[in-house]
């Protein structure tokens, strides 16, 4: 071998060096959460089935996106990234309930399936720490002790089917903190669902137009009806994913704050007031920089006070959500016609709960106690009961549901759960936020939602894996 020019020797290692810097650079972006961070292989198929579902048809391009997800979340039972695939089928979840397969196997969506599946397989080849789940797991030995006199056992069941959303999460984010470098699938994780939550939700309203809820256009177009509550689900998801990317993994302040505008206009638009609120508290931590319940409720009140002094501007605004807000603030609207008939809901749930206080009506048997109740007279009637009255009333808040279905105990053991996700904690941030958004959450939904669900499990996995880290490092530091 000749010997190397000194000069080409050095120009080499220039070159070398300036690879390596830039690779070092291309790391660091996509470890900063970046533009860079974002462009992988799964979100290209993200924006794929967007530009299909933009140009040819929003069903197929929604198709396209939860067939492969639901492909690759078989094919990665037992690895990681089933996490990515996961938290891709929650964000879209409440769209692929009504567009793609409805009614799908039993009933509901064949989603819940692949969550009872993970939850066997996970139970048969890994090890499960139950511990701290100790108040989920009471809360779901209750509810299925509910279903043996409850006067629809089916409709128990499936709603048991629910209920291990949760579990399934758990079990998921267990695994991936048990592994090396959790904290970056994790990301990835959130990055994704991200994308499809901002982009499927603008497609949405492209295709269907900003109006579709609050001109009923379904109705009129002949179009597939969308609870807007569900719907708003969607944005809502990607709101808190976007909250959590910026909280818990440094990504750019002001690029979130953008993105969480964006999705908050889309849940606005959407008419549904209770995601509104969660997402204005998303909002609020992130423009703030501070997870502060204090300072959220002071400028709640502060905010209620506005939309009382100004409840005619928001009566004839272009907003949906604000319009259906200013019905509070209306006083020529009852009560029960500006929550859209809730509150007659939870009184009927309450008189339920009355005849059955201890052990409650049993899971999955809210619908038919409301039929009775409403049929006989015996409740109270309001509008929304002379036209509803004698017909099968979901309660539409799991609070309303669990008092009636599975009495005191129930409800203590759900109001334990909750708490123990704020107090079982590790990070306070990410442990409050987790509680906040399932206690608000609650109040307007069923346990169908799985974005909650994922966020609870997200942080008492977290906060049981560092607990365990902690008490391992003092035990190999002892003599």
């Amino acid at each position: 071998m000749g010997c190397q020019n000194p000069g080409n020797l050095q120009g080499e290692m220039g070159r070398n060096s300036m690879r390596g810097g830039f690779t070092r650079r291309l790391r660091s972006m996509k470890h900063n959460g970046s533009f860079m961070a974002y462009m992988t292989p799964i979100n290209g198929l993200i924006v794929l089935s967007f530009l299909i579902g933009l140009t040819v048809s929003f069903k197929l391009g929604l198709s396209i996106l939860v067939i492969a997800s639901f492909a690759f979340s078989i094919g990665n039972l037992l690895s990681d990234r089933l996490l990515i695939f996961l938290s891709i089928l929650i964000c879209v979840d409440p769209i692929t309930r009504v567009y793609i397969i409805e009614s799908a196997f039993v009933r509901y969506n064949s989603f819940n399936y692949i969550l009872l599946s993970i939850i066997i397989i996970f139970m048969l080849y890994r090890k499960v720490k139950v511990k701290p789940i100790s108040a989920y797991m009471w809360l779901l030995l209750w509810m299925g002790i509910g279903i043996s006199f409850s006067s629809n056992a089916e409709l128990g069941l499936l709603n048991l089917l629910n209920y291990l959303n949760f579990l399934a999460f758990y079990l998921v984010f267990s695994d991936v903190y048990s592994r090396p470098n959790p904290e970056r699938v994790i990301q990835n994780a959130l990055q994704s669902g991200l994308i499809v939550a901002l982009s499927f939700s603008i497609l949405f309203f492209v295709v269907f137009g900003l109006n579709f809820f609050s001109l009923q256009l379904y109705r009129m177009e002949d179009l597939q009806y969308i609870n807007p509550n569900s719907f708003s689900y969607l944005p809502l998801v990607g709101l808190i994913f976007s909250f959590l990317l910026k909280q818990n993994f440094g990504e750019s302040r002001k690029v979130h704050i953008a993105v969480q505008v964006v999705l908050l206009f889309l849940i606005a638009i959407s008419g549904s007031r209770g995601s509104l609120l969660i997402g204005f508290a998303m909002l609020f931590f992130t423009v703030t920089g501070r997870i502060s319940i204090k300072l959220f409720v002071t400028t709640s009140v502060i905010l209620i006070l506005f939309l009382q002094v100004n409840s005619l501007l928001l009566k004839n605004s272009e907003v949906f959500a604000l319009q259906r807000l200013a019905q509070f603030f209306d006083t020529d609207i009852e009560l029960e016609d500006a929550s859209s008939g809730r509150t007659e809901i939870a009184k009927v749930g309450y008189e339920i709960f009355l005849d059955h206080p201890l052990i409650g009506a049993g899971t999955g048997s809210f619908r038919d106690e409301f039929v009775k109740a409403t049929r006989e007279g015996s409740r109270g009637g309001g509008v929304f009961l002379e036209k509803r009255g004698g017909m099968k009333i979901a309660a539409h808040s799991t609070y309303v549901k669990v008092l009636a279905e599975n009495g005191i105990i129930g409800f203590f053991l759900l109001m334990t759960f909750i708490l123990s996700i704020y107090t079982n904690r590790s990070n306070y941030k990410l442990n409050l936020i987790s509680a906040v958004v399932i206690a608000l959450a609650f109040l307007s939904t069923e346990f169908g939602a799985k974005g909650p669900w994922f966020i609870a499990a997200l942080s008492v996995a977290g906060s049981s894996h560092y607990i365990w880290q902690t008490k391992h490092l003092k035990e190999s530091k002892l003599p």
